[in-house]
Protein backbone atom coordinates (compact mmCIF):
# COMPACT_ATOMS: atom_id res chain seq x y z
CA UNK A 1 0.00 0.00 0.00
CA UNK A 2 2.57 2.70 -0.84
CA UNK A 3 -0.22 4.83 -2.03
CA UNK A 4 -1.25 4.91 1.43
CA UNK A 5 2.89 4.98 2.64
CA UNK A 6 4.12 8.05 0.57
CA UNK A 7 0.75 9.95 0.76
CA UNK A 8 1.57 14.09 0.90
CA UNK A 9 -1.33 14.77 2.51
CA UNK A 10 -1.58 15.28 6.54
CA UNK A 11 -4.54 13.16 6.81
CA UNK A 12 -3.69 9.76 4.72
CA UNK A 13 -6.75 8.53 3.30
CA UNK A 14 -7.98 4.78 4.68
CA UNK A 15 -7.36 1.78 2.50
CA UNK A 16 -10.90 1.70 1.56
CA UNK A 17 -10.67 5.30 0.38
CA UNK A 18 -7.21 4.94 -1.10
CA UNK A 19 -8.84 1.68 -3.00
CA UNK A 20 -11.77 3.36 -4.71
CA UNK A 21 -10.30 6.46 -5.47
CA UNK A 22 -7.59 4.69 -7.76
CA UNK A 23 -10.43 2.91 -9.21
CA UNK A 24 -12.06 6.04 -9.84
CA UNK A 25 -9.35 7.67 -11.55
CA UNK A 26 -8.64 4.37 -13.73
CA UNK A 27 -12.26 4.48 -15.22
CA UNK A 28 -11.76 8.36 -15.52
CA UNK A 29 -8.55 7.67 -17.77
CA UNK A 30 -9.67 4.72 -19.73
CA UNK A 31 -12.69 6.00 -20.75
CA UNK A 32 -11.04 9.01 -22.22
CA UNK A 33 -11.50 9.42 -25.95
CA UNK A 34 -6.92 9.23 -26.02
CA UNK A 35 -7.17 7.20 -23.06
CA UNK A 36 -4.69 4.16 -22.25
CA UNK A 37 -5.27 0.94 -24.79
CA UNK A 38 -6.29 3.70 -27.50
CA UNK A 39 -3.93 4.57 -30.32
CA UNK A 40 -2.19 7.65 -30.66
CA UNK A 41 -1.48 8.48 -27.03
CA UNK A 42 0.84 10.77 -25.45
CA UNK A 43 2.37 10.95 -21.64
CA UNK A 44 1.28 6.79 -21.85
CA UNK A 45 3.28 6.98 -18.40
CA UNK A 46 0.60 9.11 -17.21
CA UNK A 47 -2.21 6.46 -17.93
CA UNK A 48 -0.36 3.87 -17.33
CA UNK A 49 -0.17 4.78 -13.75
CA UNK A 50 -3.48 5.93 -14.04
CA UNK A 51 -4.38 2.15 -13.75
CA UNK A 52 -2.27 1.25 -11.19
CA UNK A 53 -4.39 0.03 -8.08
CA UNK A 54 -7.30 -0.87 -10.48
CA UNK A 55 -9.73 -3.97 -10.17
CA UNK A 56 -8.00 -6.81 -12.05
CA UNK A 57 -4.82 -4.94 -12.96
CA UNK A 58 -2.60 -7.70 -13.42
CA UNK A 59 -5.36 -9.25 -16.04
CA UNK A 60 -5.36 -5.28 -17.60
CA UNK A 61 -2.08 -5.39 -17.89
CA UNK A 62 -1.34 -8.98 -19.13
CA UNK A 63 -4.53 -8.47 -22.03
CA UNK A 64 -2.73 -5.60 -23.70
CA UNK A 65 -4.55 -2.92 -21.68
CA UNK A 66 -8.16 -4.26 -22.83
CA UNK A 67 -9.46 -5.52 -19.51
CA UNK A 68 -12.68 -3.15 -18.99
CA UNK A 69 -13.96 -1.65 -15.67
CA UNK A 70 -16.99 -3.60 -15.11
CA UNK A 71 -19.22 -1.64 -12.23
CA UNK A 72 -20.71 -3.83 -9.46
CA UNK A 73 -23.90 -3.98 -8.61
CA UNK A 74 -25.75 -2.03 -5.88
CA UNK A 75 -23.55 -4.20 -2.75
CA UNK A 76 -20.34 -3.49 -5.25
CA UNK A 77 -20.04 -6.84 -6.49
CA UNK A 78 -19.55 -7.34 -10.05
CA UNK A 79 -22.08 -9.94 -11.87
CA UNK A 80 -19.02 -11.74 -13.17
CA UNK A 81 -21.31 -14.01 -14.83
CA UNK A 82 -24.13 -11.97 -16.27
CA UNK A 83 -21.09 -9.51 -18.40
CA UNK A 84 -19.05 -12.70 -19.37
CA UNK A 85 -18.62 -11.61 -23.28
CA UNK A 86 -17.42 -7.98 -21.66
CA UNK A 87 -14.12 -9.56 -20.04
CA UNK A 88 -13.69 -13.11 -21.69
CA UNK A 89 -11.51 -12.40 -24.30
CA UNK A 90 -9.09 -9.80 -22.30
CA UNK A 91 -9.13 -13.02 -19.94
CA UNK A 92 -7.65 -15.20 -22.51
CA UNK A 93 -5.59 -13.01 -24.02
CA UNK A 94 -3.45 -12.76 -20.69
CA UNK A 95 -3.77 -16.00 -20.19
CA UNK A 96 -1.84 -16.61 -23.66
CA UNK A 97 0.78 -14.03 -22.31
CA UNK A 98 1.37 -15.25 -19.45
CA UNK A 99 2.14 -18.75 -21.06
CA UNK A 100 4.61 -17.18 -23.43
CA UNK A 101 6.94 -16.29 -20.36
CA UNK A 102 9.66 -18.84 -19.17
CA UNK A 103 8.81 -18.29 -15.38
CA UNK A 104 6.30 -16.51 -13.21
CA UNK A 105 7.02 -16.47 -9.97
CA UNK A 106 4.48 -15.17 -7.27
CA UNK A 107 6.04 -13.14 -4.69
CA UNK A 108 5.30 -14.83 -1.86
CA UNK A 109 7.27 -17.55 -3.00
CA UNK A 110 10.16 -15.97 -4.26
CA UNK A 111 12.05 -15.68 -1.49
CA UNK A 112 11.44 -19.38 -0.29
CA UNK A 113 12.37 -21.32 -3.28
CA UNK A 114 15.53 -20.13 -4.44
CA UNK A 115 17.70 -21.98 -1.61
CA UNK A 116 19.58 -24.67 -2.61
CA UNK A 117 18.05 -28.26 -2.61
CA UNK A 118 19.30 -31.89 -3.32
CA UNK A 119 20.16 -32.15 -7.15
CA UNK A 120 18.34 -28.80 -8.08
CA UNK A 121 21.49 -26.48 -7.34
CA UNK A 122 19.66 -22.75 -6.53
CA UNK A 123 16.69 -23.94 -7.80
CA UNK A 124 13.98 -22.34 -10.72
CA UNK A 125 15.51 -18.75 -10.06
CA UNK A 126 19.04 -20.27 -11.30
CA UNK A 127 17.73 -23.14 -14.07
CA UNK A 128 16.09 -20.50 -15.72
CA UNK A 129 17.23 -16.99 -15.07
CA UNK A 130 20.49 -17.96 -13.49
CA UNK A 131 20.47 -16.15 -10.73
CA UNK A 132 22.84 -17.11 -7.63
CA UNK A 133 23.36 -14.07 -5.61
CA UNK A 134 20.90 -13.33 -3.27
CA UNK A 135 21.77 -11.08 -1.13
CA UNK A 136 19.15 -8.65 -0.63
CA UNK A 137 15.63 -10.99 0.34
CA UNK A 138 13.12 -7.57 0.33
CA UNK A 139 13.86 -4.62 -1.67
CA UNK A 140 11.51 -1.24 -1.85
CA UNK A 141 11.20 0.97 -4.71
CA UNK A 142 11.97 4.09 -2.59
CA UNK A 143 12.62 4.27 1.31
CA UNK A 144 13.23 1.74 3.63
CA UNK A 145 11.13 -1.67 4.27
CA UNK A 146 8.60 -0.88 6.44
CA UNK A 147 6.51 -2.75 7.57
CA UNK A 148 2.82 -1.00 6.90
CA UNK A 149 0.76 -3.85 8.61
CA UNK A 150 -1.31 -4.65 5.43
CA UNK A 151 -2.86 -8.09 7.08
CA UNK A 152 -4.02 -5.59 9.66
CA UNK A 153 -5.90 -3.16 7.20
CA UNK A 154 -9.14 -1.14 8.34
CA UNK A 155 -11.21 -2.79 5.44
CA UNK A 156 -14.67 -4.38 7.46
CA UNK A 157 -15.23 -7.52 5.83
CA UNK A 158 -17.99 -6.34 3.69
CA UNK A 159 -15.43 -3.99 2.20
CA UNK A 160 -13.05 -7.00 1.70
CA UNK A 161 -15.50 -9.14 0.35
CA UNK A 162 -16.27 -6.53 -2.60
CA UNK A 163 -12.66 -5.94 -2.88
CA UNK A 164 -11.81 -9.77 -3.89
CA UNK A 165 -14.79 -9.75 -5.99
CA UNK A 166 -13.84 -6.94 -8.26
CA UNK A 167 -10.43 -8.61 -8.64
CA UNK A 168 -11.86 -11.81 -8.97
CA UNK A 169 -10.42 -12.18 -12.05
CA UNK A 170 -6.80 -11.57 -11.27
CA UNK A 171 -7.33 -13.84 -7.88
CA UNK A 172 -7.73 -17.04 -11.04
CA UNK A 173 -4.90 -16.23 -13.11
CA UNK A 174 -3.15 -15.73 -9.56
CA UNK A 175 -3.83 -19.34 -8.39
CA UNK A 176 -3.62 -20.41 -12.09
CA UNK A 177 0.20 -18.83 -12.58
CA UNK A 178 1.05 -20.40 -9.03
CA UNK A 179 0.03 -23.83 -9.91
CA UNK A 180 2.18 -23.65 -12.90
CA UNK A 181 5.49 -22.40 -11.62
CA UNK A 182 4.89 -25.27 -8.54
CA UNK A 183 4.08 -27.78 -10.79
CA UNK A 184 7.50 -26.77 -12.43
CA UNK A 185 9.98 -27.07 -9.44
CA UNK A 186 8.34 -29.95 -8.17
CA UNK A 187 7.16 -32.15 -10.84
CA UNK A 188 9.46 -31.28 -13.52
CA UNK A 189 10.93 -35.16 -14.43
CA UNK A 190 6.99 -35.75 -14.78
CA UNK A 191 6.47 -32.99 -17.26
CA UNK A 192 6.29 -34.01 -21.07
CA UNK A 193 7.26 -31.03 -23.23
CA UNK A 194 6.89 -30.24 -26.52
CA UNK A 195 3.26 -32.79 -26.67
Amino acid sequence: FWGQLHFKGEVKPTLAQFIQRREDGARRDFNKPQGLGKGGIKNAGDNFLAMVGRPNFALWKFSGGTMPLPMGNENGLVPWGDIESEWLDSFVTAVKTLCQFDLMIPMELLSTTHETTKDMGVGPLHDVLGWNHFEKSHVVPSGSVVNNNAKESDLTSDQYDVLWDKNRLDMVIYYWSRAVYLTKIHCADSLVVGV
